[in-house]
């Protein structure tokens, strides 16, 4: 396979060098592209398939870089591109362009959102973000380096315990990466790096009996380290009835409703939102209402906006709605948007924070990464309860 890849490059070679000596000759380049192309069509899938796009992409990309001195810059990226994708879709590997090393279109379809919104933060990173993470070898396998990092993890009865994780790396099998499911958990849809960090997770479930879902902080620590601020509010103290802890705790620490987020660039903030105590039970309607109204009178207090303002935003936020069918107990909230419509929040859920400027917060939902929305920062500081930030 190695061979005939060879193969097919040099001749791809050749076909660029027509390319830039006689441009009007596109029907002769386009037979001869084909015919290379057609050197692989009898490719294995899996193992090879991926090892032979990773070595192939790489020599098209420092072929075209010698083959295209004489052209523009935009010329250059132009034509390159144009041989990469004739070369690419010839190989018909499933979700063959997020082979890139970079987060692409991606949809959730489990409870994994604190894993995804922390994967979320590196879409603007662009190409090679995923590089130190998601590796493949040129024998065709897969691994995923997750960051050493002492994480607290809950396991499947609730309990907490402190994990050592390693920077060894998880080989993931290529044929895993095509199911919709691994050991029944279902994958997310779409960027196949995404659906390898997953997987790799899956695996440490297995290994250290832990939860399907954990806290934000611990999926950034798996792909940054243990340089991870968090900020939580005590309303959900309060809510549940600790009144003078929730007051003394608003006090010595930092909390969400004190922090001044324009300080923060766009890039590596997850954010969690709940409408829940802090047992991470959902509030019924009374604890809800008293966890909203802990939120509303630390807002007025802190003099950064107008009391109807917070009073606005209060009365907004207290009119939820039941999503039972899905999750009985789960509630949404329709907030404003800086476009002038709404959109609809799930409490219990975590999103990726990917700007805060000029008083407005710019968020992605794991649900569809393709997909981003402003709310204001008081709206924000009122129906989130968590944030973790990568120092």
């Amino acid at each position: 396979l190695l061979n005939k890849l060879n193969s097919a490059n040099n001749k791809t070679k050749n076909v660029n060098n027509n390319t830039n000596s006689s441009k009007t000759d596109s029907s002769k380049e386009s037979t001869e592209t084909k015919t290379n192309t057609n050197v692989v069509t009898d490719k294995k899938t899996n193992d090879a398939t991926n090892k032979a796009l990773k070595n192939l992409l790489n020599k098209l990309d420092n072929n075209n870089k010698t083959n295209n001195t004489s052209k523009t810059d935009s010329t250059s990226k132009t034509d390159k591109n144009t041989d990469i994708n004739e070369i690419v879709k010839n190989l018909n590997i499933d979700n063959y362009e997020t082979l890139n090393g970079k987060v692409d279109k991606n949809k959730q379809q489990s409870s994994n959102c604190w894993l995804l919104s922390a994967i979320n933060t590196l879409i603007d990173d662009g190409e090679g973000a995923l590089n130190d993470i998601v590796h493949i070898s040129n024998s065709g396998e897969i691994t995923v380096t997750f960051k050493t990092s002492n994480i607290l993890f809950y396991d499947e009865k609730g309990e907490a315990k402190t994990i050592n994780i390693s920077s060894t790396p998880i080989v993931i099998n290529p044929s895993e990466l095509n199911k919709s499911t691994y050991n029944g958990y279902t994958l997310s849809l779409g960027d196949q790096e995404v659906r390898a960090i997953e997987i790799a997770y899956y695996k440490l479930v297995q290994k250290y009996n832990l939860a399907e879902n954990q806290t934000n902080a611990a999926g950034l620590q798996l792909l940054y380290g243990d340089k991870i601020d968090t900020y939580i509010t005590s309303a959900g103290l309060y809510a549940s009835g600790e009144t003078e802890l929730a007051f003394l705790y608003q006090y010595l620490y930092p909390t969400i409703e004190d922090l001044d987020l324009s300080k923060y660039n766009k890039k590596n903030i997850t954010a969690g939102i709940a409408a829940n105590t802090n047992s991470g039970v959902t509030c019924n309607d009374s604890e809800y209402e008293a966890y909203l109204s802990f939120k509303k009178d630390i807002l007025i207090e802190s003099g950064k906006y107008s009391e109807s303002e917070v009073e606005k935003a209060y009365n907004t936020c207290l009119k939820r709605q039941n999503y039972g069918t899905y999750n009985t107990g789960m509630y949404t909230v329709d907030v404003p948007t800086k476009s002038g419509g709404t959109v609809t929040l799930y409490d219990s859920h975590a999103y990726t924070v990917t700007g805060i400027s000029n008083g407005y917060v710019t968020l992605i939902n794991p649900h569809d990464n393709s997909k981003s929305f402003e709310i204001s920062e008081l709206y924000f500081k009122m129906i989130f309860n968590q944030i973790s930030i990568v120092k």
